[in-house]
């Protein structure tokens, strides 16, 4: 009502207390969950943060006796699968067993299109196996060093620590592409583009260069758009350029506004891929890259990178470039963590410059 006749203000003629009476007709303390990452018509990119909300909602003790309230824009789809999932968690403790069929039947007796679209129905059974398989992976803070404890342990069954484990797991629950969905990496003309044949960037996923070189590329790169936590598609992977795909990675660079460059392999001279010089400028394309600045602290080496694009009118960009030292395949977890550590802190001290575009992160 509010949205439709677009009321700009209200006014409250009533307080809460009155004549130093409660009114309990119009106070009362609702708890208000909001899940903002559920496209309409669709689902969750994964199970994981749908199996944290209904954490979350079914922990919270309520003392009122009435119905919880679920909504989305119709009040079906989305809304529909909510209640279908938190129904058969609750019938699966009761009952050791779960009817979806039986139950979305039920609801549609009341409620039309309540699991709206086919991909809600199958989204119902991945949240499920990913619970009853997986089961609840979240960690509270508070609880984190006691739970990593509990995770190291030793599985005396397996041999195997719960660890080593829940990752093993993830291959129960990743979804494996088609290869109608890896034309791109497939397509002849891009196969010299991969550094890894079994490495092949998703189609839906994957970045489509838009910077006009001609002859020197089409619109493939080996990347991968990826969520952060507080951003949709805050990094973009990839993997270290080749010789003939550096051009292709400033295009990315540039099409997608990255300014913010993480490198988390060391330089092989053998590397032919090597994208800036130390000294001079690298030109590729209509690129020119030129070192600014460099300085090394501690286990990273922080540079300013410029890149011209003679395309645009010769327009520049300062690009910010951590790469990691000394840190081969075989460093510790110690090394590793330290050193990651590092570039995480770095990369929040220059949290202003990096909001506009994706980070990019690449390791070989």
């Amino acid at each position: 009502m509010v949205w439709q006749e677009d009321v700009g203000k209200m006014v409250m003629l009533t307080n809460i207390v009155e004549l130093g009476k409660v009114d309990t007709k119009r106070a009362k303390v609702v708890k208000h969950f909001h899940f903002s990452a559920w496209p309409d018509m669709s689902v969750p990119d994964t199970a994981g943060p749908i199996l944290d909300l209904l954490q979350c909602v079914r922990s919270r003790e309520s003392h009122s006796r009435g119905p919880m309230v679920v909504h989305c824009s119709a009040g079906v789809g989305r809304t529909g699968t909510f209640i279908t999932l938190d129904a058969m968690l609750d019938m699966a403790a009761a009952e050791n067993r779960i009817n979806v069929y039986e139950f979305v039947c039920q609801m549609r007796q009341n409620r039309m299109k309540m699991v709206q679209v086919a991909e809600q129905y199958e989204f119902i059974f991945d949240v499920l196996v990913e619970y009853f398989v997986i089961g609840v992976t979240s960690i509270q803070v508070e609880k984190f060093r006691p739970d990593f404890m509990k995770l190291r342990t030793i599985n005396e069954e397996t041999g195997k620590s719960y660890l080593q484990e829940e990752f093993e797991k993830l291959d129960l629950t990743s979804i494996i592409p088609a290869e109608s969905n890896l034309r791109g990496g497939r397509n002849r003309d891009n196969l010299q583009k991969n550094r890894f044949p079994d490495c092949i960037p998703v189609d839906t996923y994957r970045p489509y260069l838009m910077t006009d070189v001609g002859d020197l590329g089409n619109n493939y790169i080996n990347a991968s758009f990826l969520n952060g936590y507080r951003k949709k598609n805050m990094f973009l992977g990839t993997q270290m350029p080749l010789e003939n795909t550096v051009i292709d990675f400033w295009r990315m660079v540039w099409d997608y506004n990255s300014n913010f460059i993480v490198m988390l392999n060391d330089t092989n001279p053998q590397d032919e891929g090597h994208y800036w010089s130390d000294s001079g400028v690298l030109c590729r394309g209509p690129f020119a890259v030129k070192q600014l600045s460099c300085e090394d602290i501690s286990n990273i080496r922080c540079s300013k990178l410029r890149i011209t694009n003679s395309s645009q009118n010769k327009q520049s960009r300062t690009i910010q470039h951590i790469q990691c030292l000394n840190l081969p395949i075989t460093a510790t977890n110690y090394e590793i963590s330290t050193t990651l550590v590092q570039v995480i802190n770095s990369l929040r001290r220059e949290e202003i410059e990096i909001e506009e575009g994706p980070i990019t992160v690449h390791c070989v």
